[in-house]
Parts: C-alpha cells; sequence; structure tokens
C-alpha cells in the first residue's frame, strides 16, 4: 500500500491547478468555525460541493464522499485500478474510481458482508483509522494518550491514538472520543486539513503562557484559565470584573464564568442529565450538557463559601464538538481562594459525599468512604455502636447492588426489624428527601427538633458532623435531617457516618 506523506501531499495541494475556484460557498460565512478549513480545500481542489453550489457542512459525512476527498487530497492514480470487488458499488457507480483507488491502496476497506456501503455515514472512529492509513502522521508528543471511553485493542485505540499525537484530534489523555459518533461534513474537512496541511492547521507547541490566558476576579477571588484563541471578551454589561466576563464571544456562540452570592438552589434546568467534574483544586462540582436544535448548551455550578460559581455557555454543536475537551478543561481550571476552617474543610468534603449520594454514585461515593474505619449507618439519631451496620469502602461497592436485606435496627414505635436492601434503606433512611437542597445545614449543632437522643458527638468524637435539614411546614412532625460524620485522615476527609434523623414517637 502507497501510504502519501503529509509532505508529498502538500506539493501536490501547491502544484493544484489554477482553475480552482478562489470563491466559497453560499451556506458557509467566513464567521463559520470551519471555514478556513473548508476554504482551503476547495481552493486546493480537494472538495467541491453539491450540485446547487451548496457544502452543507452540517450534513452527514458519507463513506463514498470520503474516498473522493482523500483520493484527491492524495493525488491518487484513479485509472488501471483493479475491481475492489463490493456487492454494493460496480463501475458505474458515482465515485467508483475514488472507492476502488483508496481501496486498492488499503486506505479503506469494506463490510464483512462485503458491502463497501457508499451512503452509510462516517463514525469519528472510521475516520481515524483511514486518516492513519492514508498519511504518516508525525508524532508531535511521545506521551502515551489514553481515551476515556476506549480500551487498548479497541477497533479504533491504535489509529486514535496516533491522530491524536499527532494533533489532527485535539482529544487529551483522559478524555472521550467518541469513536461511535457520525460525523459531519465540516467536522471531516477539520480533521482532513489538519492531515494534508498541519503548517496551515496544526500550531506548534508553544510555552502555556502564549495558549493559554487566565482571568482573575478580585471582587470573589476566583480564576480561571482558557484558551488565548478564544479571545478576550467583555466583562459583564455595566458591571465591570465585579461579578465576571465573557471568556468567548463570537458569531458561533459564548461562554461566561461569573459568581454571585448563594441565593437560590435551581440551578440547572429540569430535564438534563447532571454529572460530577472534579476541579484541578480538589473541589467537585456539577455540570452538564445538551443538544438541542441548532445549539449546544452547558453549564457548571460550584457552591463554595455562600457563592456560587458558574462557567456556562451556548455555542454551535459543530464549535462544542470541536471545543469539548477545552471546555471541560476550563471547567476544572476553576480555582477560588479560601482560608477554610478545619470544620469548613469538612463541610466542604461533606458537599461532595452528598453530591455522590444525590447522583447515587456508588465508585465515587466509596472513595469518601474512611479507609480504615468504614462508614456506619444509623436509621435514626440514636447511634447504635452495636447493631448499627458498618461497611468498608470496597463493600460499599458492591453494596448497590447487592440483593441481600440486611437487618438495619428496629422501626421507632412499632418496633419491627428494619429489614431492607441497601437500595430500599438509601431510600428510607439516607436519601427520603433532596438533601443537596436542604432548607438548612449546620457544623457540629442538631438542627432537628426530636426526642430521640442525639448521641453522634459522643460516638464520633473525632468527627466534624455536618447536618442537612428540611424544616416542618406547619406539622411540626414532617422535619427531617442527614447528618455526615466526617473526620481526617492523612489530609483528606473521609466519611465515617450517616445518620438519618426525623421526628420519632
Amino acid at each position: 500500500m502507497l501510504k502519501k506523506s503529509l509532505m508529498g501531499a502538500i506539493v501536490f495541494l501547491f502544484l493544484a491547478p489554477a482553475a480552482m475556484a478562489e470563491e466559497g460557498f453560499p451556506d458557509v460565512g467566513d464567521d463559520f468555525w470551519a471555514y478556513e478549513n473548508i476554504q482551503y480545500l476547495k481552493q486546493e481542489g480537494i472538495i467541491s460541493g453539491y450540485s446547487d453550489g451548496t457544502f452543507r457542512p452540517n450534513a452527514e459525512v458519507k463513506r463514498s464522499q470520503v474516498a473522493k476527498m482523500l483520493a484527491e487530497g492524495l493525488d491518487l492514480e484513479l485509472e488501471n485500478r483493479p475491481n475492489p470487488g463490493f456487492s454494493d458499488v460496480d463501475e458505474d457507480f458515482t465515485g467508483y474510481e475514488y472507492i476502488a483507488a483508496t481501496a486498492d491502496e488499503g486506505i479503506f476497506g469494506g463490510k464483512k458482508d462485503g458491502r463497501f456501503a457508499p451512503n452509510d455515514a462516517m463514525t469519528r472512529g472510521q475516520m481515524a483509522a483511514v486518516l492513519h492509513r492514508a498519511f504518516d502522521l508525525p508524532e508531535r508528543t511521545a506521551a502515551d494518550i489514553a481515551i476515556a471511553d476506549m480500551d487498548p485493542g479497541d477497533t479504533f485505540y491504535d489509529a486514535v491514538e496516533a491522530i491524536a499525537k499527532a494533533k489532527i484530534t485535539t482529544v487529551a489523555s483522559g478524555e472521550t472520543f467518541r469513536p461511535y459518533e457520525e460525523m459531519t461534513r465540516s467536522q471531516f474537512t477539520a480533521f482532513l486539513s489538519r492531515s494534508v496541511a498541519p503548517e496551515r492547521f496544526i500550531e506548534e507547541e508553544e510555552s502555556p503562557a502564549d495558549e493559554y490566558q487566565t482571568y482573575y476576579n478580585e471582587q470573589y477571588g476566583y480564576t480561571v484559565t482558557f484558551p488565548a484563541t478564544w479571545g478576550d471578551g467583555e466583562y459583564f454589561p455595566n458591571d465591570p470584573d465585579e461579578r465576571g466576563k465573557y471568556l468567548y464571544d463570537k458569531e458561533s456562540g459564548m461562554i461566561r464564568v461569573y459568581a454571585v452570592p448563594h441565593t437560590s438552589d435551581e440551578f440547572f434546568p429540569p430535564d438534563v442529565e447532571i454529572k460530577t467534574i472534579e476541579l484541578q483544586d480538589g473541589k467537585e462540582a456539577q455540570y452538564y450538557t445538551a443538544q438541542k436544535e441548532g445549539i449546544a448548551e452547558f453549564s457548571m455550578v460550584l457552591t463554595h463559601d455562600g457563592l456560587v460559581y458558574n462557567i456556562s455557555g451556548e455555542v454551535h454543536p459543530d464549535f462544542f464538538a470541536e471545543n469539548e475537551e477545552d471546555i471541560l478543561n476550563v471547567m476544572k481550571s476553576l480555582q477560588t481562594e479560601s482560608d477554610n476552617t478545619e470544620e469548613e474543610e469538612a463541610k466542604l468534603a461533606a458537599d461532595s459525599v452528598l453530591s455522590t449520594l444525590n447522583a447515587k454514585d456508588e465508585e465515587r461515593f466509596a472513595s469518601y468512604v474512611h479507609p480504615n474505619k468504614g462508614v456506619r449507618f444509623s436509621p435514626y439519631a440514636y447511634v447504635d455502636t452495636t447493631n448499627d451496620l458498618q461497611f468498608s469502602a470496597s463493600e460499599m461497592e458492591d453494596l448497590w447492588s447487592d440483593s441481600t436485606e440486611y437487618v438495619w435496627g428496629q422501626y421507632d414505635g412499632s418496633g419491627f426489624p428494619i429489614e431492607l436492601t441497601f437500595e430500599e434503606y438509601y431510600d428510607e433512611f439516607i436519601y427520603d428527601r433532596d438533601y443537596i437542597f436542604a432548607d438548612e445545614t449546620s457544623i457540629n449543632e442538631r438542627l432537628g427538633e426530636g426526642n430521640t437522643i442525639d448521641n453522634s458527638q459522643d460516638v464520633y468524637n473525632d468527627a466534624v458532623i455536618v447536618e442537612y435539614h428540611f424544616t416542618h411546614s406547619g406539622n411540626f412532625m414532617d422535619w427531617s435531617s442527614l447528618r455526615l460524620a466526617m473526620e481526617e485522615d492523612s489530609g483528606s476527609w473521609y466519611v465515617v457516618g450517616i445518620i438519618h434523623d426525623e421526628w420519632t414517637i
């Protein structure tokens, strides 16, 4: 197989016929995120568009279209190629010569059933494979790149790692690549232009100071680092440098960061999947991403020291697809100034534990369980050190899916045993209410006014106990609380006790 070098492709491009059109496509404006990539490939004769003159940048890119673009970009000889023998592509098929040439060079293969599937959409993984076969990709970094949603040995893993090292894709180690997601025509032009003209579309490594810029907000004492290529947006109107600013503000959308006093818990729309992200300074925040018609939106919220910090945006879906890793890294870069006391640090850790309970994230929750003491569960305020069940961190990882009915104590009033699976116990005696939005919180102070003895401070005498409390609404018996007993070990805070409290008879 002829594996075309990048330099050979570049020589071809600069010797291309002068008749290649200079004008752009009517449906690709100069403010479109991939305008330069598309315009470059058009001028060099690698892409041509549809018969009506449009490019249709957001349409899916088909396998036959990719074969044509690669054959043009690599200047492959089209004559006298052997018939590849695909059952659904005969010699009368439009684009046959491109499919035959790329198949003969080993760039493209067919399906297991003998088809080429020319009208099937190209996936990101398939794109990585054909670029890897077609070009001698230089390794601009020697570091291994771990793809979060792929394992070594997966069909496209080596190809994705190769194009990542060559900066054809911007996926970073530990991030997802989404190999089975279908690509648009504009997305493929971005990858192809970086392959054939890296000196134009791939910037050489620069110092971090040149690649990124940092915004510091003196009013609320936070910093965030973002790509220098995003520009330097304006401060919020009539609010210079007090709350925040726009990190990106162009035709393809906007991205903002700001901080405000914590006055509401309604952070996210009701119909989105909320995820947890760990920031570089160890704090945990919540975020979501959502694709809507013609727009991608995202929002990250960190609540800390009575403030709400938000990084959010609404951008074109193509911009989001190309910059998703950068957007996540911007979220992770948020740093807040703090002179926290020991109690405040315990509260921050307790908030993180609560977020794992809210999300039913068993693996993340287990990471907060004390490595030596485990965690004890008490269905009522009185901690029974003899009968309350206690589990280690490793046991907690399996407990969520365990169908065993454990005896967790006795129901107050009836005295009947509390025989429940962990999931059932979770629903009744841990997260029976959405405590992440509790009315009040306290540190080492009981807010619930029940008649059950609270001995938590005696049992957990080395712990900081954080309480999340819902007050009663007219009926003094309908209040409830969740208490997390937090202990420090080797500089980290862990949960050693989870205590449920409510009015009892």
